[in-house]
């Protein structure tokens, strides 16, 4: 038998959506978190030791490991923890049989990030600790390159990740203790050297760790340095919502801070998505496509070992067809589109990811995403307004518009001059 747990009625007040409901286990089905002596906690003590040799043999890795771990941290990854968090829970729900949701919580000493989704394992631990080697290339997952996470040294020294598989943390003081002992540096790597932990003790000590172990699968939980905690605040205030539009197998997404709770939640109706926001609810049109990368292209991607296929997106939003748009790369970039609603794909971006690159790569997603558009465009139609769609257009080229919303124009309007799009007198 199982209890129902109402999320609507959470801790923090209204959580995820009213009607939504999760089954936890009841105190006859014990929910196991595996302690440091389990599998996981012995692959991790092993990479720690090897990590520890290789910085014995070529004590030139210190340096540069932390030099990699500070420029995340400090370079264009400065104020996307949230996202960096968020996307790495997105994930781990991708292929979760019934996990759905997203909790970030906001206190005071920390920052919690927790999901129901796959435990993590072995290649995640990896993924964690070094660049470029996480295990979600080729895959539909959204957190390709293990990088993101070393955005968290700005807030915090000494990250923890809880999982039911196995739970670890990383810390400053004891990576530079550890490290010194074999090699001598300027500066010291802290996410290089994790360390299998107790997850009961802190389930016991937190009250907060307490409440989400009860539901949770994993758990990433961050003591946060002086200062950073309003950084954050405004971070969760200004979170999109329409993320959710990109990762359709996560349901809900909640952001707590000091009483304030901001809950999202996608539902399929019919052909339209309705996000609800608490605040409001918006209908959007989604369509995507794939496209398969030119040799040029993939070269100028620079990730040969990824299969080529692409994925393409346009969320259009209903409500507001007449307002001009921009590139997301799952999270919004400062590069317009100026066609209505966002154009989603894993666009090739500046390393803040905050504009658009010229080359190949992009080239090829933006023709892509023309011919897309050019195709679904009279689907927003209506019997009551046959020309509603066209509302969607970008408008006439102005002075500093961006090479790739220039392009964009360009090629929509040469694939729509082969295609049935002005309504006639009839309406059709």
């Amino acid at each position: 038998m199982k209890t129902e747990y109402d999320f609507s009625k959470g801790k923090r007040g209204r959580f995820f959506s009213l009607d939504a409901k999760m089954s936890l286990p009841t105190s006859d089905e014990k929910v196991v978190w595996v302690g440091p002596d389990g599998p996981l906690g012995g692959f991790i003590d092993q990479q720690t030791r090897k990590t520890l040799d290789a910085y014995r043999e070529h004590p030139h890795l210190v340096t540069e490991h932390s030099n990699q771990e500070y420029d995340t941290a400090h370079g264009g990854y400065t104020h996307r923890q949230l996202f960096e968090l968020v996307q790495n829970s997105a994930d781990a729900l991708l292929d979760a049989p019934k996990g759905k949701s997203i909790l970030i919580r906001l206190t005071r000493r920390f920052l919690y990030c927790a999901d129901d989704g796959d435990p993590i394992d072995e290649d995640g631990v990896v993924g964690l600790m070094f660049d470029r080697l996480s295990s979600k290339r080729n895959t539909a997952a959204i957190g390709r390159f293990g990088k993101g996470f070393k955005s968290v040294l700005r807030i915090t020294d000494a990250p923890e990740f809880y999982s039911r598989s196995g739970s670890f943390w990383f810390d400053k003081t004891r990576s530079e203790r550890q490290i010194a002992e074999v090699a001598q540096a300027e500066r010291y790597p802290v996410l290089r050297l994790p360390e299998p932990i107790d997850p009961s003790h802190e389930r016991d000590s937190d009250e907060e760790m307490q409440e989400l172990m009860s539901w949770a699968t994993n758990i990433v939980r961050l003591p946060l340095k002086p200062g950073a905690h309003d950084g954050l605040a405004q971070q969760i205030r200004e979170f999109p919502p329409e993320f959710l539009l990109f990762v359709d197998h996560v349901r809900y997404l909640t952001l707590e801070c000091e009483g304030v709770s901001r809950s999202f939640t996608l539902q399929h109706r019919k052909e339209e998505f309705h996000l609800d926001t608490g605040d409001e609810t918006s209908r959007w049109r989604l369509f995507n496509t794939t496209h398969t990368l030119s040799p040029d292209a993939q070269s100028d991607w620079g990730l040969n070992e990824d299969s080529g296929n692409v994925p393409v997106s346009w969320a259009a939003p209903l409500d507001r067809l007449d307002r001009p748009g921009h590139f997301w790369a799952f999270f919004p970039t400062h590069t317009a589109s100026l066609v209505a609603g966002i154009l989603n794909a894993p666009w090739k971006t500046n390393e803040d990811r905050q504009n658009l690159l010229p080359g190949p790569y992009n080239n090829e997603l933006i023709e892509t995403a023309a011919r897309l558009i050019a195709d679904e465009l009279p689907r927003l139609s209506t019997q009551e307004d046959p020309a509603r769609h066209l509302d969607a257009l970008p408008r006439r080229q102005e002075a500093g518009d961006s090479e790739q919303s220039v392009l964009l124009r360009d090629r929509l309007f040469d694939h729509m001059q082969e295609r049935e799009i002005v309504p006639d007198q009839q309406g059709r």
